[in-house]
């Protein structure tokens, strides 16, 4: 035991997800982080906390200045726990990966996140999929891609935006460092800096491409949409055509 808790202060990695340790364990962990100053990587996946007792969780988290990674998807966190995250992320100068998937995120504090995130010295990857932050929350999503010059991964599948929205975010890939965009809501399409759009269809479709000239990030746009969602991916792939000079092939 006691070479054990000798160890304990060296300790970079927590993992505790897939249990039912509820805010009452999550107080029980903030006591404990703050004395792991080597911690790098934190995952608390679907353990049953609310915003109770994340709050608190997330003020000992800014004594770990070495932390990179945080996984907190699938808690009904709220908004409330996403602005205490907010808060708390701009005190980690190391934080590289954030994942919110399915916190009850809405669009007021997503606006909030992208915006603290834009100046952030080392975020390269962030999932806030399955939230509904809709058009509003899509809109702060673009701006955070244009601006951020560390951001490389992000999904943002099911966010319950329109065409509209999920437009805006595309037209963003124009001034961003991103190399890989998830926009699922549309069939789980995979936006990369090679293949820049593709997507596995649900049966298999037709397939379209659009070049965009002079994007040194982008240089073609594959899509095979499945039948169910083929007019919405139209009607986005003949705005990006016509409003930001792509080249539209259709076979």
């Amino acid at each position: 035991m006691t070479s054990t808790s000798a160890k304990l202060p060296q300790l970079e990695t927590i993992d505790i997800s897939n249990n039912s340790v509820g805010d009452e364990g999550v107080h029980a962990l903030a006591a404990s982080v703050e004395k792991l100053p080597c911690l790098k990587h934190l995952s608390i996946q679907s353990v049953g906390i609310t915003s109770t007792s994340v709050c608190t969780l997330f003020q000992s988290l800014t004594k770990l200045p070495q932390l990179e990674t945080i996984d907190i998807s699938n808690n009904s966190i709220g908004d409330e726990g996403v602005h205490a995250l907010t808060a708390s992320v701009e005190k980690l100068p190391h934080l590289k990966c954030l994942s919110m998937r399915s916190v009850r995120m809405t669009s007021t504090s997503a606006c909030t996140l992208f915006q603290s995130l834009t100046t952030h010295p080392r975020i390269q990857t962030i999932d806030i999929s399955r939230n509904r932050i809709k058009d509003k929350g899509a809109h702060a999503c673009s701006k955070f891609l244009s601006e951020c010059t560390t951001i490389r991964h992000v999904d943002i599948s099911d966010i319950d935006a329109s065409v509209s929205g999920i437009l805006g975010i595309l037209k963003s890939l124009n001034q961003s460092f991103c190399e890989e965009l998830h926009v699922g809501q549309h069939d789980e399409l995979c936006i990369s800096r090679q293949l820049a759009l593709r997507h596995r269809p649900l049966c298999e479709g037709y397939h379209h491409r659009i070049c965009r000239q002079y994007n040194p990030l982008v240089d073609e746009v594959c899509i095979i949409p499945s039948f169910s969602t083929d007019r919405n991916i139209r009607d986005l792939l003949v705005q990006l055509s016509g409003e930001n000079n792509w080249h539209f092939h259709t076979w």
